[in-house]
């Protein structure tokens, strides 16, 4: 029985854990898209072509680190439930 119950204790603190990373996680994720959507709005309104290229590598920077923190957040939604 106390095998069980320490079972059950890791089970639920290692669920609390991940549903904080998840919490964290999330505001990751709505930070780097307030950023991706400024970012993409800088690139567009630029007329300069070096600054228009230089917004436009940070654009897509920003959009690859938003997809993989979103594909990250969904892996560990499925994962605790």
């Amino acid at each position: 029985m106390k095998l069980i119950e320490k079972a059950l204790a890791f089970l639920q603190k290692k669920n609390r854990v991940q549903k904080e990373k998840i919490d964290k996680l999330k505001v990751i994720v709505k930070r780097l898209q307030e950023a991706e959507k400024e970012a993409k709005f800088r690139y567009k309104k630029e007329t300069n072509r070096k600054k228009k290229k230089k917004n436009f590598k940070e654009y897509v920077i920003l959009c690859k680190l938003f997809k993989k923190s979103q594909k990250r957040l969904k892996r560990l939604e499925g994962e605790v439930k």
